[in-house]
């Protein structure tokens, strides 16, 4: 195991560990069901914004993770974006950015999501939806590092 895997680990078990609360999935809250269509929104509006190149293909596993535990509340997201047309704010920034200033777009594209799991952390409350969520928030604070380093 890679010392980069092995902290993603400990990052997500980390954050899912401060806000995890008991419950099961049968008692999970309306609101978590409308949280993860959210994500699952972001998550494919990501992947088509880095076009297949990047973060793009840890975001399309990120929105399959998140369906499946959308299903297990019974309910289905919406197909994702198929143009840029469809994106708004930071995705739409990065699908349409010039090659030099793609890195800076994904950079403000990763706080964004970070941002997001932050507070869907806090609000979430069925456990296994916590852990998936606090493994992503790991992930895309592992890209927003990497893009600082890389760029």
């Amino acid at each position: 195991m890679t010392p980069l895997l092995r902290r993603r680990e400990l990052v997500g078990a980390a954050a899912a560990a401060l806000v995890v609360r008991p419950s099961s999935a049968a008692a999970a809250a309306p609101d978590d069901a409308e949280l993860l269509l959210r994500l699952i929104a972001l998550e494919e509006a990501a992947a088509f914004a880095y076009g297949g190149a990047g973060a793009g293909p840890d975001d399309r596993d990120h929105a399959r993770a998140l369906r499946t535990q959308l299903d297990a509340l019974g309910r289905q997201a919406p197909p994702g974006p198929t143009s840029a047309e469809e994106l708004d704010g930071p995705a739409r920034r990065l699908a349409v950015a010039a090659p030099g200033a793609r890195a800076r777009a994904a950079a403000a594209l990763e706080s964004s999501l970070i941002a997001e799991y932050r507070a869907a952390l806090l609000e979430l409350r069925e456990t296994s939806i916590l852990r998936t969520a606090g493994t992503i928030l790991a992930s895309h604070s592992q890209h927003r590092l990497l893009s600082v380093r890389t760029h």
